[in-house]
């Protein structure tokens, strides 16, 4: 019955990764049943979710990145995309961020809230989804420093908010995309979703030999296997480093 449910929703048209989240939800409300003495075993362990063909996230170089900085600061819009870049935060997250929560003199973001639309008020900020959401990503000393002149440049903020509208509320999340997408357009570099800043901001960390578990905490990721997960091509990049270099340095 499982199986006919799955094959089902995908005649439907669903997607793979659709199903295999109905799979995840089902067997855990299963396995919860089971540990209740209510059912005698698990039937969605014998069952064939499809399998989910995962495609390299999109990223720019470090050049294209460092390209489309250049143009943000000539727009004068700097800090926003620093802190996308430079530190994987999520939009909502970014849009929702208030100075009470940026010490900049320790040089650190804890994250608390994302901004989200809700159907009764609108855009309303909302305390991160998860434990490991909530967290505290330490600042590198530039990203310190335009967030400093960034702030020394607002005037009337009622919110608190890091990156008010220009009326001093919530930034519209399709406002936010627009001027991204202009902004590649004159950078001349490849479109990727905002989303994306965040996987360029993971993989070039990644590539440049940081602790996955590192990588793990600023991403607020539940485990470091998520991570290895999701950049397992990178991660493949950083074991054929390794190997070169014991053999290097055995040699040598």
């Amino acid at each position: 019955m499982i199986d006919q449910l799955y094959a089902q929703k995908l005649n439907e048209g669903r997607s793979n990764a659709y199903v295999k989240k109905i799979h995840n939800l089902l067997s855990k409300a299963l396995q919860k049943a089971l540990k209740w003495g209510l059912i005698q075993s698990n039937p969605s362990k014998d069952a064939a979710p499809p399998s989910i063909h995962k495609k390299h996230k999109q990223v720019w170089t470090l050049d294209e990145a460092k390209g489309f900085l250049k143009v943000c600061e000539a727009e004068n819009c700097l800090a926003l995309f620093l802190v996308a870049l430079f530190t994987g935060m999520r939009r909502g997250e970014i849009l929702a961020l208030r100075w009470n929560n940026v010490d900049l003199e320790k040089g650190v973001i804890h994250v608390a809230e994302a901004l989200a639309r809700t159907k009764a008020h609108g855009l309303k900020p909302k305390e991160v989804k998860t434990a490991h959401s909530e967290r505290a990503i330490f600042l590198s000393p530039s990203l310190t420093e335009a967030l400093t002149i960034h702030k020394q440049h607002q005037t009337d903020n009622p919110l608190d908010l890091v990156f008010p509208s220009k009326k001093g509320t919530y930034v519209e999340p399709r406002n936010l995309l627009r001027m991204y997408k202009s902004l590649t357009e004159k950078a001349d570099v490849p479109y990727i979703s905002f989303h994306n800043l965040r996987h360029t901001h993971a993989t070039m960390l990644m590539r440049s030999g940081e602790n996955p578990k590192v990588v793990c905490e600023r991403l607020g990721h539940a485990r470091v296997s998520i991570t290895l997960d999701i950049y397992s091509h990178t991660n493949e990049e950083m074991q054929r480093k390794t190997a070169e270099r014991f053999d290097q340095n055995f040699w040598t």
